[in-house]
């Protein structure tokens, strides 16, 4: 490519420190890394269950933004003030860090593993470095108004089920930018597939 590089660079970003979308990221993590792509992460906590993202193989950049264990609830990114959205400290914070990160890992995705609202600063913050960004929407549920203001800065939304498809649309985000994939990537599953022997 322009960058002289061949291999695919991907920057995922993940709010959360438990779950099953911390253990999906882990299983995406393990499959992109067998393919040959380059994988980044930024973090809100430094250690992750299931599966411990920090520590996990197969990642070439990590960037944390340090938010104490089991700290509930998550701190806002933005307030509203006479109806404008403002950026918290944390929200501005996490957009430095998330500039400062993609400038330095240079990746071709910016991958959101989150709900729109937790990833706004970061979502600007690509947008600004003219990099494509996807929105891995988990929850099929209504987008509150500050998401539905902000959507435009992703470039695709990934959702589970038809469902979530239909919920996504009804808030107002272009059709042509949500797709619906279920279990998008069994990564460990995936991993196994491609060393089995072949039966003939």
């Amino acid at each position: 490519d322009e960058n002289g590089r061949s291999r695919v660079r991907v920057m995922f970003f993940e709010g959360g420190e438990f779950g099953g979308s911390v253990a999906c990221l882990g299983e995406m993590i393990a499959g992109l890394a067998a393919l040959g792509c380059e994988i980044g992460l930024v973090l809100h906590y430094r250690r992750t269950g299931p599966v411990d993202l920090g520590s996990i193989e197969g990642v070439a950049f990590r960037e944390f933004l340090d938010l104490k264990p089991k700290a509930r609830p998550r701190p806002e990114i933005a307030v509203r003030r006479f109806g404008i959205p403002r950026p918290t400290r944390f929200g501005i914070r996490y957009f430095v860090v998330a500039l400062r990160a993609l400038r330095r890992f240079r990746p071709d995705i910016a991958y959101f593993n989150n709900e729109i609202e937790g990833s706004i600063p970061a979502a600007i913050a690509a947008k600004l470095l003219g990099i494509p960004t996807i929105c891995h929407l988990r929850i099929a549920r209504d987008q509150h108004r500050i998401e539905r203001v902000f959507a435009r800065f992703y470039d695709q939304f990934i959702v589970l089920t038809k469902v979530g498809q239909q919920v996504v649309q009804a808030s107002g985000i272009p059709i042509q930018k949500v797709k619906q994939i279920y279990d998008p990537f069994d990564g460990s599953a995936l991993t196994a597939r491609i060393q089995e022997p072949l039966c003939l």
